[in-house]
This record gives C-alpha cells, structure tokens and sequence, in this order.
C-alpha cells in the first residue's frame, strides 16, 4: 500500500491522498481525492495500467453499510467534485456533480422554490453520488419514491477512465438503455458516478407534523394503518419509540406538506382519525429530527430491517424480542408505510452474530447490519436469493477486468 500512496502523491500531490478506515481487522486504504474529472480519470488510468484494484467513495459515510472489500489497492473519493453543474427553477431540474453534499444540492433547491427527494439523514455529512450509488431512499419515500426515480440523466466514468453519459438533463424520454437507473445501487461496482441530473418537487407551502401517543408498538401500527386508509398523501409516516411525550413510549408522527389549504383539511382529517392527536405547526423542523433519527452507520452499528408492511408488526416485536433477550436496549423508527425498520444498536457486538442470524430467520425479512467495524468474516448483507446471476454478468459487461472492488457488495 506504501507504494501505491507513493505512485499518487507523485501524480497529483500530497494533498491529494489521505486514509479511508475500513474498521477492525482491515488494514486503511490509501484514498486519492482528486480536484476534477480529468484527474480522476488520469487515477482509473493509472489503476488499469498497474493492475490495481479500486473502491469508489464520496464522504465514506455509506462504506459501514457493505461489506469490507477484498484485496482492493485504492478508494477514490468524489468529495472534490462538489460543484452545481445546472439549476432551471422554470424546469425543475438540476444537476450537480457527485461529490456535492446533499445539504448544499437541498438548498440550492430551495432557494428557486423547490424540495430535492431523496430528503436523506445528515445531509450534510452525506454526497450525491454516494446517496445514488448506495441506493438510498429519503425520509419522504411515502410520498415521492426510491431516489432511482428521480435521477434525469448521469455523467460516470468507466473503470479504464472513459467518460459516459446516459439519460439527460430534462424530464423528457432520451433515447438509449436508462443506465442511470442501473447505477443507482450498484454500490461502485460498476463505475464512478461523477454527475447526476434530478428532478425536483415544489417546495410545500406549509408542513406540519401530527403526533399520537401511544403505550404499545401495535396500537401505533394500527393507528398508522388507519392513516393509509385516508385519503390523504403524507411526506412520511414514522412509528418511533422516542416521541418526547410523557408516559407514552411510542408515538407515530404524520408529515403532511403541500399547499396550505390542502394540508389544514389533511391535518383535520389525521386529526380525527388518531386518537390524542396533537399538531406540530413547525413541521421543517420536527420533520429534521424524525428523519435525523436514523442510525448513523459510520458512527454506531444499527439493523436495517424491511419486510412486506403486513408484517412489520410481527418483524418489529420479534426483532425487539431477540435483541432484549441478550441485554441489547435499543431504540427503533418503523417507516410502516414502505416497511423499513431501523434499530440503533448500543456499543460492542457481543452476540451480536448469533442475533442476526436468528433474525434472518424470520420469513420475509430481510436483515442488514450497519457499522464501520464489523468484525471480519461478517456478513452485513444477506446473500441474494435471486438475481446474483444477472448482477455478476453485468458486472463482467461493463466491468471485464474486475477494476472496481465488488467483494464489496458482490459473492464470488
């Protein structure tokens, strides 16, 4: 690896190269930070010409999230690539390079009237390209969908350092295979994502948050139930066991945005609906915390559980069941609506293998363990049960010499 580091600052400066931990029993990788595309292109050259094997990464702040790479010489990091490339508030599109922090691609947004889906936890901390390329989904996924959906059009760059594009600026059809929607989740195992054009959402007028009390997880959900049955269309419908209410352990919160006078009859309508409801006028702000409340995988290990929404009930009181039998006090948010379930775990992993594994057991949930330091030879990622066959032939199609590092996300 010395070598490697030596070969990059001689390229592009010391100031160019630093260290991505990978966590217990994983040697740092050298981590080149280059100013533009041209030098990063220039890196994937240099790679191809000597063999080496590379991870892609914006901030690193999703690399807790996949599996330790193997045998992998490099990480490339977008972070430098952080410019707003394009912004048409008359189109509602814009286009920002992947390095970008998704605070500053919000607001952006905002500052021309709109609101950018995925609306993802500590913006801040978080890039562009690293939210596409992990597949992540936004605290407003009830209302507008997986990220994939709003993605124009993207600029990457292939493992030689060939630039391509797919898709385009403008909410219109483009002729050629939607590759755009592809990379979103490839989790850098198929290229580099250096540019992604979105579309945007009017930003509401008014948002509010509708808080219900209640002493027992499954009252919650059922209450949440009751709110999909309206005819109403939230931001977001959480279920979490930090509501800040005295004498209540869980409460479920119902974003509502939009026009003003939309959302006053949707907030009467989920008012008599819930029973002790409350109305939180200053919804930007409670919307922040809920969706903030999201486990932070380069900081504290955490289960992000999904399952069909018919049985978050039953996923969410066996998953608190097994974690409590061996003294794990955790806290939860239970999205009910597109049924995700996140469990913030407390310090050190003692059992915590054989709790996952009886969780994997449970039918129709599917388990993901999140943590900078797993230790080695854990599985964060459940082996696929369909689709592996066809995710390593695309793989080998626009990856053939297996450049980027897909151990991590891939099997065998």
């Amino acid at each position: 690896m010395t070598a490697v580091r030596a070969r990059l600052e001689a390229l592009l400066g010391s100031e160019a190269v630093d260290e991505l931990t990978l966590g217990a029993g994983h040697a740092p990788l050298p981590m080149v930070l280059p100013p533009g595309e041209a030098e990063l292109c220039t890196v994937l050259e240099l790679a191809t010409h000597e063999g080496w094997r590379v991870l892609p990464v914006g901030a690193g702040s999703r690399v807790g999230a996949c599996r330790p790479p193997a045998g992998c010489d490099l990480a490339l990091s977008t972070r430098r690539l952080d410019a707003i490339v394009a912004y048409e508030p008359g189109d509602g599109t814009l286009t920002a390079q992947a390095g970008t922090p998704m605070a500053h691609v919000a607001r952006t947004a905002a500052g021309g009237g709109h609101h950018l889906s995925p609306d993802v936890a500590r913006p801040a901390a978080t890039t562009l390209g690293g939210v596409l390329a992990s597949g992540a989904s936004g605290f407003d996924r009830l209302r507008h969908g997986p990220s994939r959906w709003h993605v124009l059009g993207t600029r990457i760059a292939e493992a030689d350092g060939t630039v391509t594009q797919s898709g385009g600026r403008l909410v219109k059809n483009v002729t050629g295979y939607d590759l755009h929607r592809l990379y979103c989740g490839s989790r850098g195992s198929l290229c580099v994502i250096l540019e992604a054009s979105l579309r945007l959402f009017p930003l509401p007028e008014r948002q509010v948050v509708v808080r219900a009390p209640f002493s027992e997880a499954d009252a919650g959900l059922a209450a949440a139930r009751v709110v999909a049955a309206l005819p109403v269309a939230p931001v977001a419908v959480v279920l979490t066991d930090r509501p800040e209410v005295e004498g209540a352990p869980w409460s479920v919160e119902v974003v509502l945005g939009g026009r003003a006078a939309r959302v006053a009859w949707e907030c009467g309508e989920v008012t008599a609906a819930l029973p002790n409801a409350t109305v939180i006028d200053d919804g930007v702000v409670r919307a922040a915390f809920l969706r903030d409340l999201e486990p932070d995988p380069s900081s504290a290990h955490a289960l992000r559980i999904t399952c069909r929404p018919s049985k978050a009930a039953a996923v969410l009181d066996r998953a608190r069941s097994v974690l409590a039998a061996v003294g794990f006090e955790v806290t939860s948010l239970l999205h009910p609506g597109v049924a995700t379930i996140a469990i913030a775990l407390p310090q050190g992993l003692e059992g915590l293998a054989s709790v996952v594994e009886e969780l994997r057991a449970i039918e129709g949930a599917r388990v993901c363990v999140q943590g900078s330091d797993l230790p080695g030879g854990f599985e964060p990622l459940e082996r696929p049960t369909v689709g592996l066959d066809l995710m390593r032939r695309l793989r080998e199609a626009l990856d053939p010499h297996g450049r980027f590092a897909p151990d991590s996300v891939l099997w065998g």
